[in-house]
């Protein structure tokens, strides 16, 4: 049974917009590790190596936002090594529960870090190319809530990878994007993140 909330004053993920080319974090954000910086008009994390415990960098929206029935796009043009170990990861946090949206060995994945403990391994295997924008977002009916994820190569044709139903609601999240370790690794590679909210041209 979805748990409902009073409607919420909290604006549309879709309405904040960073193209990360002022080289710091604006306002909008609070950086969640040493290892995260914004340079060259992208963020970017870049996950220490053999960290001997979790390790993550992660930048998180100062604000908080409503996805329910809206979405937010992201460029990302270089994702984490695809090997056990390591994660990109886009976060979605309500004041009780939270969603992760993880690329894990080559694979998105969409948890619900929950009581249910509810995860989804999503279609097909990631390709670099077809996969570079990622839309994230979410749909609510009478009966339930849903987190889809949508990945394009142009940022314009967008093919629905998977969802995940959800017994709570999104109208009230705090967005985080990064990567990290939940293992020692001795690559674990750079996550890269751009044009957040910001339509092609936009690379």
């Amino acid at each position: 049974m979805l748990r409902r909330v009073p409607p919420l004053a909290c604006p549309p993920a879709s309405s904040l917009v960073d193209d990360f080319t002022s080289g710091s974090l604006a306002p909008n954000w609070l950086n969640g590790g040493t290892c995260l910086v914004e340079t060259g008009g992208q963020l970017v994390a870049s996950v220490p190596a053999n960290a001997p415990s979790s390790e993550y960098c992660l930048a998180f929206t100062t604000a908080r936002f409503q996805l329910t029935c809206d979405a937010f796009t992201v460029h990302v043009p270089e994702t984490t090594t695809p090997i056990l170990g390591v994660q990109t990861v886009i976060y979605l946090g309500s004041p009780t529960d939270s969603v992760n949206l993880l690329l894990d060995t080559g694979a998105f994945i969409l948890g619900m870090n929950t009581d249910f403990g509810t995860s989804v391994t999503l279609q097909g295997e990631y390709d670099p190319v077809a996969d570079a924008w990622w839309r994230v977002g979410a749909e609510e009916s009478t009966e339930a809530s849903t987190v889809y994820l949508d990945t394009s190569a142009d940022g314009t044709t967008w093919k629905r990878r998977g969802s995940l139903l959800l017994p709570f609601s999104l109208d009230d999240i705090q967005i985080g994007i990064g990567a990290g370790t939940y293992a020692p690794v001795a690559n674990p590679g750079v996550a890269r993140f751009d044009c957040f909210n910001v339509p092609p041209p936009c690379q």
